[in-house]
């Protein structure tokens, strides 16, 4: 796009002045927000850094196979529910999307035994018991918990802010048996709740997946996802999903621009403008929705005392308010050689900069046989991630960093043919990524893929949106609501669109 500047532009559907929106970001809050606000009649562009849309919901080709970066499961995959009908509405999902078959959140092993969380809960549960009678109890009380937890609900119709009484009442309906999981668990964290169980295989199973200082409600509402038929896994991943939602903009009448960052958000008499594009292209519209990294917005694009006060202590707060990211490896393995779908093994100790661990957590692919050679599978095998850690990577030099990268997938490989002895038939390396992967790519506050981690003690910064004392400048994005993801994400960019609706 040639540096100049771009006004007003007639509605292509009615042919007098729309209202314009212009989207910082293509991400999925950013292209839910562009899909909505076209539906509501306004004349909408995005505009994106990278050079395809999707931010952190992506995927990437590596000699011949296919690199998922993001979706394990997807909340609201269940027809019947207000964040199912988002996705159908932004063309996320479709009459026709397939979804991978399954039968379980995941696997645990350590010394030649394991435990697999089915959704089918009575089966885990009897299971849990057999294998250490003396959890039975602690095992039968977590298992009432997740049944008690598949009622639980993404707001997704409108903002907590724009709800009136009767919104909560009949949330608090849908909702009614969460209140029960948060009071025995509300305030217990997975390492916390790891050490109730006496068997280390249960132990592993419950407090490993996540981080230790997770939050165990929110282990027990992915679980209770998942086992509820709302955690499914669409076929074609998440490059698929976010390539469906810019063509569904595409449809409805939208505009993206790739390989277009912002510079600046342009401001007159304090109000929005429009947005001033890094060639020094200037965009005019009547409002902006910032659906990117909340870190890179004030002290970047607009004034650094324009961000709230509870944004500003979360950011320095960093024990109360850590990040959650991941050193991710992938590698090619002979098919059925690694369990499908996600496994986490305990294997050998050992060390990747200030991290010490002695288990790992594998994802095969198998289930997606074109992201492979025929024979063959991609496995990607994670390490979590967290401040420390991206403060270490970032602190590499380029060959130190390189360097580093490289040993991790040795002692990855190493450790996965440990456990599981036939992915040693032609093991290949495919591809790295760290902390700083996403920040580089991403802009993603200190490599967290996702927003701030729920732990019992952080509090979601609270947020409507706006930012006070710039009128027309909306927010959207995972930082929204802790800890971020799909479902937030996309819902905020459905909740920036009402907003603007509301303000006229």
């Amino acid at each position: 796009m040639a540096s100049g500047y771009i006004d007003e532009v007639e509605d292509e559907r009615g042919g007098a002045m729309a209202e314009r929106i212009v989207v910082v970001g293509a991400g999925i809050a950013g292209l839910a927000a562009a899909i909505y606000g076209r539906l509501a009649g306004y004349d909408v562009e995005v505009f994106e850094k990278n050079a395809v849309p999707g931010g952190e919901c992506t995927g990437w080709d590596r000699r011949g196979h296919h690199i998922d970066n993001c979706i394990h499961w997807l909340t609201g995959s269940k027809s019947g529910n207000a964040l199912n009908d988002v996705w159908l509405t932004t063309g996320a999902l479709g009459d026709d999307t397939e979804f991978v078959p399954g039968d379980k959140f995941f696997t645990a092993r350590i010394d030649g035994r394991e435990v697999t969380l089915w959704h089918d809960l009575d089966r885990t549960e009897r299971e849990l018991s057999a294998l250490s009678p003396a959890d039975a109890g602690e095992a039968k009380r977590l298992m009432q918990a997740v049944r008690q937890a598949r009622c639980c609900e993404i707001p997704a119709e409108k903002p907590l802010d724009m709800m009136g009484v009767l919104d909560y009442l009949k949330m608090g309906l849908r909702m009614k048996d969460m209140p029960k999981v948060m009071k025995v668990y509300g305030d217990v964290s997975l390492g916390e709740l790891a050490e109730r169980f006496k068997d280390p295989l249960l132990r592993m199973l419950v407090g490993a997946y996540m981080p230790a200082d997770y939050a165990a409600y929110a282990f027990i509402v992915s679980y209770a996802t998942m086992a509820s038929g709302n955690g499914r896994v669409p076929r074609g991943g998440s490059r698929a999903l976010a390539l469906r939602m810019s063509a569904k903009l595409e449809e409805v009448g939208g505009r993206i621009h790739l390989s277009s960052p912002v510079k600046r958000i342009r401001q007159h008499e304090g109000r929005v403008t429009g947005v001033i594009l890094q060639d020094g292209t200037e965009v005019a519209s009547d409002f902006v929705v910032y659906a990117a990294d909340m870190s890179l917005l004030f002290g970047g694009l607009v004034e650094r005392e324009l961000m709230p006060e509870e944004w500003a202590r979360a950011y320095k707060d960093r024990s109360s308010y850590p990040v959650m990211s991941g050193l991710q490896v992938a590698f090619s393995i002979p098919e059925e050689s690694v369990p499908s779908g996600t496994t986490l093994f305990a294997c050998a100790p050992f060390r990747v900069g200030p991290r010490e661990a002695s288990c790992l957590t594998s994802h095969c692919y198998d289930y997606e046989p074109t992201w492979a050679p025929e024979g063959r599978a991609v496995v990607q095998v994670n390490l979590t991630q967290s401040d420390a850690d991206w403060e270490w990577w970032k602190s590499l030099g380029k060959a130190d960093y390189r360097t580093s990268k490289e040993r991790a997938a040795t002692i990855f490989a190493d450790r996965l043919v440990s456990a599981f002895p036939k992915a040693a038939d032609g093991l290949e390396l495919l591809d790295v990524w760290t902390p700083v992967t996403y920040e580089r790519f991403c802009g993603a506050y200190r490599g967290s893929y996702m927003g701030f981690k729920a732990t019992p003690k952080t509090k979601s910064p609270s947020c409507k949106g706006v930012v006070e004392g710039l009128p027309g400048l909306y927010l959207a994005g995972q930082w929204m609501t802790n800890p971020g993801g799909l479902p937030i994400a996309v819902t905020s960019g459905k909740f920036a669109i009402q907003r603007i609706q509301r303000s006229k």
